[in-house]
């Protein structure tokens, strides 16, 4: 390899923030052996896995209760809920009965009896 060109260092501490706006730096060479150096696109998201798992162990979850609770003892656990504070309510929103639960939880009834 015969690069004469000047090499320059960066000092990390004074590059972070825009190396991570920008993504990392990936060095590589070429066939004939000169160096590249280009960032690494980040694409920043939502982290859908996480989600999508969050929201099937919630639903899982108002299933299971509203098996080992029955329908009308379960209801009337959210009523109470949604009769409370705001984070109640937000709770007994969040945990009613809506046509997913109640197919899951028959579906969970008819597997384990």
């Amino acid at each position: 390899m015969n690069y004469t060109g000047p090499i320059h260092h960066t000092n990390p501490r004074n590059d972070a923030p825009r190396s991570v706006a920008m993504g990392r730096p990936i060095e590589s060479f070429n066939l004939d052996g000169s160096l590249i150096v280009r960032r690494q696109n980040r694409r920043r998201s939502l982290p859908w896995h996480g989600v999508t798992l969050i929201l099937v162990t919630l639903l899982l979850f108002k299933a299971a209760m509203h098996v080992s609770l029955g329908p009308a003892s379960y209801e009337a656990r959210v009523v109470e809920l949604r009769s409370g504070n705001a984070i109640q309510q937000v709770g007994g929103w969040l945990l009613s009965a809506e046509p997913a639960t109640l197919w899951l939880s028959s579906t969970i009834k008819s597997v384990v009896r």
